[in-house]
């Protein structure tokens, strides 16, 4: 840490842009070697500016900046999305990326990707709304092999998220009909459900990849699929379940 507070200070005020590119690459590598210190180089360097970052700057800084990012969301885990998540910047800034002239800045973006659906779906919706789908098939297309790897990584773990939240939304619908079944008395409802419902937008999004729909549907998707939809008209606010689930 004697080290990294004198860095940090550097960084944050010279306005020398390759001694701000050897001070990030500096931290990043020091964050790898020791990731108790990704926290405090995270709060003080602050993912407003490493978004600004990603928007604006050159490769040369992005770089080691989306390491230090990713280093963070796989060490925090579960704690990355109470972080972070608020940032509305950031999904934008990511996004950006993609289209980066820097092979392994578009690569540590989709691993960006990658951290935050394992460890929060709430990314995974967020991204849906940003025609997230045509951008996996054209990040396809790349050339390059370091970015086809990540890509690959990105995409088996959407294959496996799908069911998942499948099968989420499916209970949800089925503890709401119980609910609404008045055979069941107060004490012996189900409890409250947890607006799984509000996934639906994630499998929407994802069929609009030609390469996610290869990777995902198969019989048991489209079971599924059915299952939720006859659930969906089985419920006295059939119409509005199915608005929510297929709008």
């Amino acid at each position: 840490m004697e080290f990294v507070v004198p860095l940090l200070q550097i960084y944050t005020t010279t306005k020398n842009e390759n001694l701000k590119v050897c001070i990030v690459s500096a931290l990043s590598h020091i964050s790898r070697l020791n990731t108790s210190l990704i926290w405090p180089i995270m709060e003080k360097l602050t993912l407003s500016h490493m978004c600004q970052c990603f928007s604006d700057s050159n490769s040369r800084l992005q770089q080691p900046l989306i390491t230090i990012l990713n280093l963070f969301l796989h060490t925090s885990g579960s704690k990355a999305y109470a972080l972070l998540g608020d940032e509305k910047a950031l999904i934008p800034s990511l996004l950006s990326l993609l289209d980066n002239s820097s092979v392994v800045v578009r690569g540590k973006a989709i691993l960006s990707f990658y951290l935050m659906f394992k460890t929060n779906l709430k990314w995974m919706m967020a991204i849906s709304e940003n025609k997230f789908g045509p951008l996996i098939d054209k990040l396809s297309r790349d050339t390059y092999k370091y970015v086809q790897c990540c890509l690959i990584h990105l995409v088996d773990l959407i294959a496996e998220l799908i069911p998942i939240i499948q099968k989420n939304i499916q209970e949800e619908l089925n503890k709401i009909k119980q609910k609404e079944d008045p055979k069941f008395e107060a004490s012996t409802s189900p409890k409250e459900y947890k607006n799984y419902l509000s996934l639906m937008p994630i499998i929407l999004g994802v069929m609009n990849s030609s390469l996610l729909r290869n990777k995902i549907i198969n019989n048991n998707f489209l079971m599924t699929m059915f299952n939720i939809y006859d659930l969906s008209e089985l419920t006295k606010n059939s119409l509005n379940v199915r608005i929510n689930l297929f709008s």
